[in-house]
């Protein structure tokens, strides 16, 4: 078929060409990753084989920059011809928004992991050393099978019409829970923390190729902890998103997606706390090659729950089920580099053993078991998420319907290795590597909790005057074994051993001001850290929630404020419209405005909302709207004489009074009803009009609360079935007060800047060898940790 059906113009050339150029990119780049593995693979035995493993690396990365650069003009240029821009642009979003399309789908968010992944890969690999060979190898394969995945789950994908490709006149555009402006941000920000897992990986596989321990450490140290803060930040941008956005007043559920980051994340951190005793103490060699490893294994795991589209509707992040071939590219390479990965370890474990250098303290409390006893603690944590996140995958293989795991019981379990973990928290600050005594310990742990006592009651009462009659004290939470506890009483007990590390991180930041700035950067993030964990349960173990009913003109009272519904301002189906209360009390007044409006999804309109946050300097109140209700009864047939009571009233059908002839247009049908209450009765008929479009409905005033619509007729029965209707429709809303929520923007802020700052300041430099300094302790390293000895012995 030449002509399309509904005139629409073709696709330009230079849209053709754009599209043409971008997917022939995708197979240039998996030959030259490819180029790359093989001319890294012979360099030992051709002249040639290290120049071309270099170029073919970067000219990969410049093809994958390529792609993403040739999708993300189809996007902003409106080539609705393209499947995947029609299904995730329109003309109405600005361009950041249009940019940010790129990565709303699943073949977009596989192409941006691959340009941060070749990215990451390529400015590493220059200050790799010796371990270039394999870790490029490592990269440079990766990437290829990723890349070789986008071949078949393609962007490029044109729409057809008659062979041609016509533009169609608007996209579906990006779906309503990703309107916010962290579809922006937040993506980005995660997928950085991502990508850069291949590099942690592939220094991992290099070290135990070439066998070489004693300085990979140091080369990977600044790269995993930036790889960390990324991971961190992401996350918690992932929280924020969730809570401006999602309606249900929280940050974090544990949804299986979200947890499918949160693993790697802890993982991450054990590796980089391993790192630091490695470098220091020339330990951990063994543990630490298969850390490097495992958070993108975890990784790779999480990504085939997400789009394999075995979580079902478990999530609201899960992707559609991908392409077959791809999904096996995903499988059969995720596989492979992971079984790779445990065989070389394997194989390599007798002889890692023996490398394991240092002594242990023989007295006191020391950091190394610290860091020990917090990595265990930390792998348990990510264990039991990772098994929570499973549940859906395995009931899905069992042939039942996939569920996710409930907030309560990821909360039950997980409780028990989150407290130790602050605990130690706490303490590591206070502790030397040489070792603490636990008098000297003691005193300084005592006046550590003295100060957090203190320092609790203040902001305890701060919350309680502040927000007088707002937060709920009553509440209770189940414990295990059966037992209850105040949730006021829980929250406060683990937001106080927040602030316990909070304090201990500070007191030692402060000593640390005399030494190293490298250490206040380490304290900096584990005050972040400890700050946004003690607003998340305060926030929400704190929380008080109240549910109103309102219509327009019947003001209720929450929290203290008298909130009143006002207007809308704009049209329903207008995704800009948004729903305007009064919120008034006699100290604070303000308006709120929750959005609210229909999204045609498919060819059915679904109502969307989103909430509205009156933010305070420290506390939130939290406005939730749910859909109107415009029914005050379900639809009820009637036979003549039949009759049915609603709120007070008795009808009853008299029957159906035809307007005009039957079957013609303008005809109207109308229910002759008598109306019966407790004072009087009166007869009222409400109608339904045929038109050439269809029917008009004339409904007929009941009062002032509520009419009588006719729903349908049955000419040939006599029949006819009748809905009450709200003359003002019902606006359910649920009204949150937030106490706190000022500590998690606050934390998140402190923890990436510490976290960048210990990336910067421990980026790597070659060191020299001091005599006598056991192998893989680079000199900076041991004058660290005497520096950090010093201050801690100090009186």
């Amino acid at each position: 078929m030449d002509v399309p059906p509904l005139d629409l113009p073709v696709a330009p050339g230079w849209a053709l060409q754009t599209g043409s150029l971008g997917s022939t990119l995708v197979w240039v780049s998996v030959a030259l990753f490819l180029a790359s593995v093989l001319g890294w693979f012979l360099a030992p035995w051709v002249s040639w084989g290290r120049r071309v493993g270099i170029v073919g690396l970067w000219a990969g990365t410049v093809a994958v920059l390529g792609v993403f650069g040739s999708l993300a003009a189809l996007f902003i240029g409106d080539q609705f011809e393209y499947a995947y821009v029609y299904g995730h642009a329109d003309k109405l979003n600005t361009i950041p928004y249009k940019i940010a399309g790129i990565w709303s789908g699943q073949e977009g968010s596989f192409l941006l992991w691959a340009t941060t992944a070749a990215l990451f890969a390529s400015l590493i690999a220059t200050g790799t050393g010796q371990y270039r060979r394999w870790f490029t190898i490592t990269c440079s394969l990766f990437l290829a099978t990723l890349m070789g995945m986008l071949a078949f789950e393609s962007p490029f994908v044109l729409n057809l019409f008659g062979g041609k490709p016509y533009i169609p006149e608007d996209g579906v555009g990006l779906a309503p829970a990703l309107q916010n402006y962290w579809v922006i941000i937040h993506p980005p920000t995660i997928f950085l923390g991502f990508g850069s897992l291949l590099a942690l990986f592939a220094f991992g596989v290099a070290a135990m190729a070439t066998g070489d321990l004693a300085d990979w450490t140091k080369r990977i140290r600044p790269w995993a902890i930036l790889s960390l803060s990324f991971l961190g930040l992401g996350l918690a941008m992932g929280g924020l998103w969730a809570y401006e956005t999602l309606g249900w007043g929280g940050f974090w559920m544990w949804d299986p997606v979200e947890n499918t980051s949160f693993v790697p994340w802890a993982i991450l951190a054990i590796f980089v706390h391993g790192v630091l005793v490695q470098i220091t103490k020339g330990k951990w060699i063994v543990s630490n090659l298969l850390l490097a490893g495992l958070p993108f294994i975890a990784f790779l795991y999480g990504t085939f729950l997400t789009r394999s589209g075995f979580l079902g509707d478990t999530s609201v992040h899960s992707f559609a089920q991908m392409n077959n071939t791809a999904l096996w590219m995903l499988i059969g390479g995720g596989g492979g580099f992971t079984l790779g990965y445990l065989v070389l370890w394997a194989w390599r474990w007798r002889r890692l053993r023996t490398a394991e250098g240092g002594e242990p303290p023989t007295s006191g409390m020391h950091r190394e078991a610290a860091y020990r006893w917090g990595s265990v603690l930390l792998a348990c944590l990510a264990i039991a998420t990772a098994v929570g996140m499973s549940v859906p995958l395995i009931q899905s293989l069992s042939g039942s319907q996939p569920k996710v795991v409930e907030e309560w019981l990821y909360h039950r379990v997980l409780v028990w290795f989150f407290v130790p973990t602050m605990i130690l928290m706490a303490l590591g600050p206070l502790i030397s590597w040489r070792g603490t005594g636990f008098k000297k310990l003691w005193e300084k742990l005592y006046a550590v909790i003295c100060i957090t006592v203190s320092a609790a009651g203040f902001l305890f009462l701060a919350m309680v005057l502040t927000g007088r009659g707002r937060i709920d004290l009553s509440g209770k939470i189940d414990m295990p074994f059966g037992t209850a506890m105040s949730a006021p009483v829980w929250t406060l007990i683990l937001a106080g051993l927040c602030l316990m590390a909070v304090v201990s991180n500070v007191w030692r930041m402060f000593e640390s001001t005399r030494g190293m700035k490298m250490s206040m950067s380490v304290f900096l993030s584990h005050i972040g850290v400890a700050i946004m964990l003690a607003g998340l349960m305060v926030s929400r173990g704190l929380e008080n929630k109240v549910e109103l009913t309102i219509q327009e003109g019947a003001p209720q009272n929450a929290l203290g404020y008298q909130v009143a519904v006002k207007e809308h301002t704009s049209e329903l189906t207008d995704r800009k419209n948004k729903v305007v209360f009064d919120v008034t009390s006699q100290r604070h007044s303000f308006v709120a405005r929750p959005g609210f409006y229909y999204a045609n999804m498919g060819g059915e309109f679904r109502p969307m909302v989103w909430p509205h946050i009156q933010r305070g300097f420290v506390n939130d109140i939290y406005f939730t709207l749910h859909p109107m209700q415009f029914n005050a009864s379900e639809v009820t047939p009637l036979t003549p004489n039949q009759s049915a009571n609603f709120e007070g009233y008795r009808f009853t059908f008299k029957g159906i009074e035809t307007e005009g002839e039957a079957g013609s247009t303008d005809t109207v049908f109308r229910a002759r009803l008598t109306v019966t209450t407790a004072a009087h009765s009166f007869d009222i008929l409400p109608g339904v009009k045929l038109t050439e479009t269809g029917t008009k409905p004339e409904p007929a005033v009941l009062d002032s609360d509520y009419f009588v619509t006719l729903e349908s007729v049955d000419p040939r029965s006599g029949a006819a079935s009748i809905q009450l209707q709200f003359v003002r429709p019902l606006y359910f809303v649920e009204v949150f007060y937030k106490p706190m929520t000022g500590l998690v923007w606050l934390g998140i802020g402190i923890m990436g800047i510490g976290g960048i700052m210990a990336a910067w300041y421990r980026r790597y430099r070659p060191a020299r060898k001091l005599p006598g300094q056991p192998a893989g302790i680079p000199e900076e390293a041991s004058e660290v940790s005497e520096k950090e000895d010093a201050l801690v012995a100090a009186p």
